[in-house]
């Protein structure tokens, strides 16, 4: 809560990381290579790997992180078109924004906040990156997230594992929440796919997709107006996550009271 605190509502200044630059980058360079297809036009590996290259050089890396980062995102991305460029379709939308969707909260007196109020509706942001129609289903589709981590297991995306809290499910799952809402449910969210940009220790790329359903949203419904009525009352002013080093927790203190 503390976070959410500091970054989103009190917003403290925070400059990205090279690793969520390097992110940025390699994000820049996919957006360039499938809204080539969009336009009937297929970039050839060169032209791919030269767009990242271009989209690193705009970021404020050091000179040593951005020779690394260069060296990192080449190796990846080479392999990465080598893996799937022969079976690469055009998307529907890449980069889709989606804003201004309304999220009822509501919530009971012992959930009201310091004015004694419940939360008013709050308003979900996202964006998604790569959104395709599906083949087998001509009113739905598949939502793409690409991540620049080392690749997970199944289970570890889905939160089955003790070091994963499913944070990459859950963030497919708040996909569809947001498409459900969005134009009027314009686009159907069948599925959703963790797309790994790094390979594994032995080179290989992995892909996971997982049927979203209803149940799944709902569950992250309820998540979601719990963490608001939290927000909205106040309720963590005096709790702490318990970790030492957490410096959320230490400008906290910097508050005063207990």
């Amino acid at each position: 809560p503390w976070r959410y605190f500091f970054e989103n509502l009190i917003r403290v200044p925070r400059a990205p990381n090279r690793h969520q630059l390097y992110g940025i980058a390699v994000h820049s360079a996919l957006r360039e290579l499938f809204d080539a297809l969009s336009r009937g036009a297929k970039m050839s590996e060169g032209d791919f790997l030269a767009s990242f290259e271009r989209a690193l050089a705009k970021t404020p890396l050091s000179e040593r992180d951005f020779v690394a980062s260069r060296e990192k995102g080449i190796r990846a991305l080479s392999g990465y078109y080598r893996a799937y460029g022969a079976t690469m379709s055009a998307p529907l939308r890449t980069e889709m924004r989606i804003g201004g969707v309304m999220f009822e909260v509501g919530g009971s007196a012992p959930s009201a906040g310091t004015d004694g109020e419940a939360p008013p509706p709050i308003q979900l942001v996202g964006v998604l990156d790569k959104v395709e129609l599906l083949a087998s289903d001509s009113s739905g589709v598949l939502v793409t997230d690409y991540k620049t981590g080392r690749p997970r297991s199944r289970n570890d995306i889905e939160g089955r594992t003790k070091a994963s809290l499913g944070e990459y499910k859950r963030q497919l799952v708040f996909y569809k929440l947001l498409l459900d809402r969005f134009d009027e449910g314009r686009y159907q969210m069948r599925s959703g796919e963790i797309d790994f940009v790094e390979p594994d220790a032995r080179g290989r790329y992995h892909r996971e997709r997982f049927e979203i359903t209803r149940e799944d949203v709902v569950a992250l419904e309820e998540e979601i107006r719990s963490v608001v009525r939290d927000i909205w009352s106040l309720s963590f002013w005096e709790r702490r996550c318990g970790t030492r080093e957490c410096e959320y927790c230490a400008l906290r203190e910097l508050m005063g009271g207990k």
